[in-house]
């Protein structure tokens, strides 16, 4: 006996001081579920004492989304409903005999709002009276997959020729579902049925065989449509995440550069499909062959030269270019002065571009060496 007051006055209560030898474990019957599948909890209270184990409560913590099933609790083979607080099923006054071995099963139902991953479910056992733990914590851990339906996103998309360098593809004109006929109706009085005009071949189509990488590594290729996907399964297990995506522009055909942003980052939606489109398009190249004849002898470019930059931006203005800068460094030239004069030609080809361009401009930068000539 014990005595909290410590006193010794007859009026104390008495708490019975309970041995330490009661093991508490748990299980599930399975491991992998669905949302609205049911699964079964067993808790095992095992006695390895040599007394009898009276006012034990004991407490299981459900996780979120998970719901107790009313009327299935059986307690060593006797029906016994817990008390039920929020996520908590409590079991009150449990006795366990001497090495004695008892079992609580229950079932519970998966909610909706129990989303992939594990799940783990703790259950203690407790003193009635002073709250103390009598047993170490036990767990089950249940994993809820991710169903396509519900709970994945699927990436679709194609990578296409971008004639029109607007980074959107232009698919085939879509048939008018309403329509009752293929003719077009001039209405009016005395109005008539006339054929419509042929419509406009499409201008854009997909690119075969182009690789696309995600950051885990996982890469696909584009079929003879330039269309491509990535299942369920090769997308981020955190829904709701951003999801990057990178065409590899070394499998791009010949001479194309991508229109699109390069890498492409969404966000996924759970039970929606994510379109994720690339373009890229063959780009004329307008070549500008550099040397130091083409500057003062304090750096400055010559009027002549300056001339004829404004005469390049504006024949490429419409029509979507790569300008490539190549400067041939002369025997005893400073590489460092070519590239800085390469700057300065940049930055002026920039600032005309910036009143008369209609797209981005990508200006590629090569320093060349001149050969040497061999002695004989």
């Amino acid at each position: 006996m014990a005595d909290p007051a410590a006193d010794g006055g007859p009026d104390d209560p008495t708490i019975l001081e309970l041995p330490g030898d009661l093991v508490l474990t748990k299980t599930v019957n399975r491991s992998s579920v669905l949302v609205g599948d049911v699964v079964t909890y067993t808790l095992t209270l095992e006695n390895r004492s040599t007394g009898a184990l009276a006012n034990i409560d004991f407490a299981d913590t459900l996780p979120t989304g998970f719901v107790y099933r009313a009327s299935t609790a059986v307690v060593d083979g006797v029906a016994r409903e817990p008390d039920i607080a929020g996520q908590a099923l409590t079991w009150a006054g449990v006795v366990v005999g001497a090495a004695e071995t008892i079992t609580i099963t229950y079932d519970v139902y998966v909610g909706n709002s129990a989303g992939p991953g594990d799940h783990v479910n703790r259950a203690q056992g407790f003193d009635a009276l002073t709250g103390a733990p009598r047993t170490d914590e036990a767990t089950a851990t249940v994993r809820i997959e991710a169903e396509p339906v519900f709970h994945c996103s699927t990436v679709i998309g194609r990578v296409f020729d971008d004639v029109n360098h607007d980074g959107y593809f232009n698919e085939e004109p879509q048939e008018d579902r309403m329509a009752i006929t293929d003719q077009t109706y001039y209405g009016g009085k005395g109005g008539k049925w006339s054929e419509p005009e042929p419509a406009e071949p499409r201008q854009e189509v997909g690119l075969p065989g182009v690789r696309l990488v995600t950051p885990n590594g996982t890469a696909v290729t584009t079929d003879e449509h330039g269309r491509f996907s990535l299942p369920c399964a090769a997308l981020p297990r955190d829904i709701g995440a951003n999801f990057m995506l990178k065409i590899d522009d070394r499998t791009l055909p010949v001479g194309y550069r991508m229109t699109t942003e390069n890498p492409r980052v969404v966000r996924l939606t759970p039970g929606m499909l994510t379109k994720m489109n690339f373009g890229a398009s063959m780009f004329p190249i307008a070549r500008i062959d550099l040397s130091a004849r083409a500057f003062t002898g304090d750096g400055e470019m010559r009027p002549e030269f300056q001339v004829g930059l404004q005469s390049l931006v504006n024949q490429i203005a419409a029509t979507p270019s790569v300008v490539r800068l190549g400067y041939q460094v002369s025997s005893g030239e400073a590489e460092r002065a070519a590239r800085a004069r390469m700057r300065s030609v940049e930055r002026e080809i920039r600032r005309l571009w910036a009143d008369t361009g209609r797209y981005a401009l990508t200006i590629e930068r090569v320093i060349e060496r001149a050969a040497q000539a061999s002695s004989q």
